[in-house]
């Protein structure tokens, strides 16, 4: 920066006043500390941002726990001084008659169907614990329990079968007859549903023993007496 001096003429007060401008000093100034720099600021790197937001979920997440551990021993704390003053009982573990129970409830229904032969068509659905089993349209149905429950094995009309003994059993459900795990004496109820056919049943296979009739459209909740647990054959072709 320069500095200029303006001197008048000392002549008098009449006197031109030409200016007379001198160069006193030319003198440099400090600039401003902050003049000509831009202002900079701190900006953090990707990695570090993300170091950054680990250490603070990780912060806040070990807070979570804590709260969490805390809460589960007041916890701890209460059903201890409920069970001292008899609140309620400690659960036990389940006597074998009820892990029994309880499995035979979660068994599931087993239902298949197969041929032995020509015209020996047919499907075994079996349920525990004594549910109804509905005979289908133009099927006929015989059960290994009363009241259509149990093990059904049922067929389509025209169909039949000449032994039963042929007819396997799943596991636990055929034990009212021979114990032989199959069907053969097995039958205490039934149903023809309307399959156009008078079906008959024999306590022998083929054609040999004693023979009744299960006309179609009729049904009977528990065998007539004498025939629970002796049949042996189905026949669709009359008695």
């Amino acid at each position: 920066m320069v500095l200029l001096r303006m001197d008048a003429a000392r002549s008098g007060p009449c006197a031109s006043q030409a200016a007379h401008i001198r160069v006193i000093a030319d003198m440099e100034f400090p600039a401003p500390a902050h003049a000509g720099k831009k202002e900079r600021r701190s900006v953090p790197s990707p990695a570090l941002a993300a170091r950054k937001a680990s250490a603070d979920f990780s912060k806040r997440q070990k807070g979570n726990d804590m709260n969490i551990s805390r809460k589960l021993s007041k916890l701890a704390v209460v059903a201890a001084v409920m069970l001292a003053l008899g609140l309620f009982t400690a659960p036990t573990a389940a006597t074998a008659a009820e892990a029994a129970g309880r499995g035979t409830a979660e068994q599931a229904a087993v239902s298949a169907c197969r041929s032995d032969g020509p015209n020996m068509y047919y499907c075994v659905t079996a349920i525990p614990n004594n549910v109804f089993i509905p005979c289908p349209a133009r099927n006929i149905c015989l059960y290994t329990n009363a009241d259509w429950t149990g093990m059904q094995v049922r067929w389509p009309a025209g169909q039949y079968h000449p032994n039963f003994a042929i007819i396997r059993c799943p596991s636990g459900y055929c034990d009212g007859g021979d114990l032989n795990g199959d069907f053969n004496d097995e039958v205490s109820s039934w149903a023809n549903n309307h399959t156009g056919y008078e079906y008959c049943v024999r306590t022998d296979a083929g054609t040999g023993g004693r023979v009744t009739a299960m006309p179609s459209g009729t049904q009977d909740n528990w065998i007539a007496a004498g025939w629970n647990d002796v049949i042996s054959s189905l026949s669709s072709s009359g008695c």
